[in-house]
């Protein structure tokens, strides 16, 4: 296999957090949490203020899929956003065929929030950047494949897909899109370094003095003269 090939692949592997078991475990963990925390926001409500058609209002869910995309990679966002979504609206009153177009598309914002690879290093201001660009990117692209499934799987018609539907996504989503995913993905970094990863680290070192790697010792009779 050509060398470059290669290194596309170790990169996507990468990306995806799937390199090792280790990586792969800490993917699979933090989309199953992601599901969950993702599903359970779904049901939170924080009051906007409303004139006219439009209202403006912080989503939660919106920022806890952003979150666990730019903590866990695309692979982990994709399932964050489409299971998530798809449990919601299967358990909440949606139909589950709605559900699959709605999830789809949850799963493609949260697959390009997770792209930039913010875990390496959220302290960087450029990776933020980036969080919030790939994040307006995503929520974006979701936007004409909600209402594809608005029109299409939901027989809704223009008019009432556009009002009910999209404008309030919009309307709602954005300024959550653009403030709040690059500070809370800073805080959770900050809390981490300041109160987890020192605990941590002190497990580790006495599960370490605890179980200390076996030295092999060489028989000399085994050995061919």
């Amino acid at each position: 296999m050509p060398k470059s090939k290669v290194t596309m692949r170790l990169q996507l592997k990468e990306r995806f957090g799937l390199v090792s078991r280790t990586t792969t475990s800490c993917t699979v963990i933090c989309a199953l949490l992601g599901i969950g925390t993702f599903f359970v926001s779904r049901f939170l409500r924080v009051p906007g203020i409303t004139a006219g058609l439009f209202t403006f209002e912080i989503v939660p869910s919106f920022i806890v899929l952003v979150v666990f995309a730019a903590f866990g990679g695309p692979l982990a966002g994709f399932l964050t956003g489409f299971c998530g979504t798809l449990l919601f609206d299967a358990l909440v009153g949606g139909t589950l065929v709605w559900a699959g177009t709605a999830a789809l598309g949850f799963g493609v914002f949260g697959f390009i929030a997770g792209w930039p690879m913010v875990r390496k290093d959220p302290a960087n201001g450029r990776n933020l950047v980036k969080l919030a660009v790939t994040s307006l990117l995503g929520w974006l692209l979701n936007a004409p494949i909600l209402l594809f499934g608005a029109l299409v799987v939901g027989q809704m018609s223009i008019s009432l897909a556009l009002l009910w539907m999209l404008l309030p996504y919009l309307t709602t989503g954005l300024t959550t899109i653009i403030v709040f995913p690059p500070i809370v993905v800073r805080l959770c970094q900050l809390i981490w370094t300041a109160a987890l990863e020192p605990g941590y680290r002190r497990l580790r070192a006495r599960r370490r003095s605890q179980n200390p790697p076996r030295r092999t010792t060489h028989d000399p009779s085994t050995s061919k003269a």
